[in-house]
C-alpha cells in the first residue's frame, strides 16, 4: 500500500506502521469465537463458533 491508501480507504496513522480504522457494529458480517484449552484442559479440541451479524449484539450483551 502507497501513504496515499490510507486515506482512500479512511485509515488514521496511530503509530509508524499501524493504522487503524473504526468500523460500526452493523458493518460487521460476523464474528468467530475461538477457544483455545489452556493448562490441564491442554489436550481437548479447540473449538469454533460462528455468531451471525444478526446475534452478534446479544452475544456480546452477554458476555461475562
Amino acid at each position: 500500500m502507497k501513504p496515499s491508501d490510507m486515506d482512500d480507504f479512511g485509515f488514521g496513522k496511530q503509530e509508524q506502521f499501524v493504522f487503524k480504522k473504526g468500523i460500526g457494529l452493523n458493518d460487521v458480517e460476523a464474528l468467530i469465537e475461538i477457544k483455545t484449552p489452556i493448562l490441564m484442559y491442554e489436550g481437548n479440541p479447540v473449538s469454533r463458533r460462528l455468531i451471525p451479524n444478526n446475534l452478534i449484539k446479544e452475544y456480546l450483551r452477554n458476555l461475562k
